[in-house]
């Protein structure tokens, strides 16, 4: 049997090439297709964060400069300077409790003859100035030691104590140690800062009718007294101290209402004998 080939070899190679370039066309116009399609897809993403960009960039220039115009804004708004005031304001802080402290062991008792009551007690904090407004049936001589004791008022502290370590520590094991300042052994720092003044002395009846020496005093404290990183402070007085960071029972006889004016007719008040 024979067989005729009809095609020639040339003509052969030439459909095979044909086919392979149709193929090649085909696939490349897919993949262009696929690359144009990205591209638009890219573009469009892109676009679409650039416009979000700019509205969130004016809304940021928008909402900046109504901030800025408000007064004070940057000591308010400011991250460090925030951090900066906590600094400051942890530094200043004043711990005005041990003014009661200081009452305590300043003001005689009142199974002293030289005892005294309180009607106004004003403490400025700028300027630590004391106005003292009392009354005593002690007369001028229970003036006179209020005045001596106020200047014997002292303080000590320990500038290392660690209210988490040293909480169960008693004064002996703190005195032991020698960790006050100053010493034991030693006067401890006074809290008079300036002379005390006398402004006003005048007799009266207090609430029972008893004849009282009313006066009004003012001196400055020294105002280390109530500085907050002076830790476990203890206030000296001459018969008496107390830890003012632990005082929480306050003396119920300091403040008394103000003695009353003399009568006219009342000569034992007016000229202040008894």
């Amino acid at each position: 049997m024979f067989e005729i080939n009809l095609v020639p070899n040339v003509k052969l190679e030439l459909l095979k090439t044909q086919k392979i370039r149709n193929l090649v066309i085909f696939y490349s116009v897919i993949i262009g297709a696929a690359v144009i399609a990205a591209v638009i897809i890219m573009a469009l993403i892109l676009g679409g964060q650039k416009i979000a960009s700019n509205v969130l960039s004016n809304t940021i220039k928008k909402d900046f400069s109504a901030l800025s115009s408000r007064p004070g804004i940057n000591e308010t708004v400011t991250l460090q300077n925030q951090m900066k005031q906590i600094g400051v304001l942890s530094g200043s802080k004043q711990v005005p409790s041990r003014l009661f402290a200081f009452l305590d062991v300043s003001l005689p008792k009142n199974d002293s003859p030289y005892f005294v009551t309180l009607s106004s007690f004003n403490y400025n904090k700028t300027t630590g100035v004391v106005t003292m407004d009392g009354q005593s049936r002690g007369g001028y001589p229970a003036l006179d030691a209020l005045i001596k004791t106020i200047g014997l008022a002292g303080y000590r502290y320990v500038p290392d104590y660690d209210e988490t370590k040293d909480a169960e520590l008693k004064e002996e094991d703190l005195e032991k140690q020698g960790r006050y300042t100053p010493a034991k052994d030693e006067d401890p720092i006074f809290l008079l800062d300036s002379a005390i003044a006398i402004n006003e002395t005048s007799y009266g009846r207090d609430a029972d009718g008893g004849l009282v020496l009313r006066f009004s005093i003012n001196f400055t404290l020294n105002t280390e007294l109530f500085d907050f990183s002076k830790k476990h402070l203890t206030i000296v007085g001459p018969s008496k101290q107390i830890v003012t960071d632990s005082y929480v029972q306050v003396r119920d006889n300091i403040f008394e209402a103000e003695a009353e004016d003399c009568l006219p007719d009342d000569k034992e008040c007016l000229e202040g004998v008894k």
